[in-house]
């Protein structure tokens, strides 16, 4: 199934709560970063400045990459802010969800 609008999705396994509201921080690995997929995952984070929050299975056995999400349902499209990539992985700051499921 294709994602709404061409969104991305990102893993609720990886959303949190701070002092200052809901974020996401997704450690991807260096092996993952280099890929053709996580390439159009930033850059369709960047371009739509919007998400679509997934629930998931995680296998552990599996190890980062295909296979260790499963997805299991939509939460919500949000908004974004605050875009970071960097070594540790990707960062943002969710905003108010726009679609909620």
């Amino acid at each position: 199934m294709k994602p709404l609008g061409g969104l991305p999705c990102v893993h609720k396994h990886y959303f949190k709560r701070d002092a200052d509201g809901f974020y996401y921080d997704d450690p991807w690995t260096p092996e993952l970063r280099l890929s053709t997929k996580f390439a159009k995952q930033v850059e369709l984070t960047r371009s739509k400045g919007r998400v679509i929050l997934t629930t998931d299975d995680v296998n552990e056995s599996k190890g980062r990459g295909e296979g260790f999400f499963k997805r299991t349902g939509y939460v919500a499209v949000y908004s974004v802010s605050d875009f970071v990539i960097n070594d540790e992985g990707m960062r943002f700051r969710f905003g108010s969800p726009i679609r909620p499921r």
